[in-house]
């Protein structure tokens, strides 16, 4: 069993009993060698005493998002003299829990190798059904397909890691050379969706082995996104507001981003067709639903 040090960032906003059950999580794990750092980016400081020498509570701001607060528990790990190139930073979320063996898990599959990053397969809380598995680019269709999304557990028979391109923010544990050798998320570009896939992806093009674990589990629920009622703003927001995973800016800089101009802009198409039949759908959907009530 291993014996390293592993450094979690957890980015936490306003959400005190997320945190609470989190670390409780972390007080039952096999693995005890651990260092949390929690990034407080709400309005309001946390009202929270953990009383745990691992775990540090550093102040961000308000105006952060998501990738703002995780870079600055990733710059603070790396100030400290005994992080070296292999050490394992993993990232989280912090609505997400985790039986006792996660950690050492995770570490087993990953095997100390400071080529290879590895993330953790999510459950859904409540239905136990798959949420994110290995997600793989299919080229032709320009197209990130979600392997076993919404399928049971036992429909992956694979007993070892699956390949994947890109990973989420949900459970990653990241060697942190890949900090130093391929940068942090992009906080400028990508303020909040698509800059864990993002830094993954650059990470394999640098030759990281990417890959998610079938045996380190997380339990979470499905991607809040934008609420769509059937009027312009709303439809507005659906594909412009910061909030909406399916928002048109953050598409156009992760397709440039992760590729060249030609397969960026072919990429780009493609996906915000998709968001726009999305919208389509959904809208028509939400208009039938409100009919029945009006009834």
């Amino acid at each position: 069993m291993s014996t390293r040090t592993v450094w979690i960032v957890v980015p936490v906003f306003e959400r005190e009993d997320s945190l609470e059950k989190f670390v409780s999580c972390l007080k039952y794990q096999t693995h005890q060698n651990y260092k949390l750092v929690v990034v407080d980016h709400g309005k309001r400081s946390l009202q929270i005493a953990l009383n745990d020498p691992r775990v540090e509570i550093i102040r961000g701001s308000h105006k952060m998002w998501w990738t703002a607060a995780i870079n600055r528990g990733i710059r603070h790990v790396l100030k400290d003299r005994s992080v070296k190139a292999e050490t394992p930073v993993l990232i989280q979320n912090d609505d997400v829990v985790f039986g006792q063996d996660y950690i050492s898990t995770l570490l087993e599959d990953w095997e100390g190798r400071k080529d290879s990053i590895v993330g953790s397969l999510c459950l859904d809380n409540d239905t136990h059904k798959i949420i994110r598995a290995n997600i793989i680019l299919e080229e032709s269709k320009g197209n990130l397909k979600y392997f076993y999304r919404g399928k049971d557990l036992s429909s992956i028979t694979s007993n070892g890691p699956l390949g994947s391109d890109v990973l989420t923010g949900r459970g990653t544990l990241i060697p942190a050379s890949v900090f130093w050798e391929v940068g942090l998320y992009n906080e400028r570009l990508l303020p909040h969706y698509r800059a864990d896939n993002e830094l993954i992806y650059r990470a394999k093009k640098k030759g990281y082995r990417i890959m998610v674990s079938t045996r380190a589990i997380v339990y979470s629920r499905l991607d809040s996104h934008y609420k769509l009622k059937n009027n312009l703003a709303s439809k507005y927001k659906y594909l412009f507001d910061r909030k909406s995973l399916y928002n048109i800016k953050d598409l156009f800089f992760y397709s440039y981003l992760c590729f060249d101009l030609a397969y960026g802009t072919y990429f780009f198409k493609e996906n915000l067709k998709r968001n726009i039949r999305r919208l389509t759908a959904e809208s028509a959907s939400y208009k039938k639903s409100t009919k029945g009530l009006q009834k």
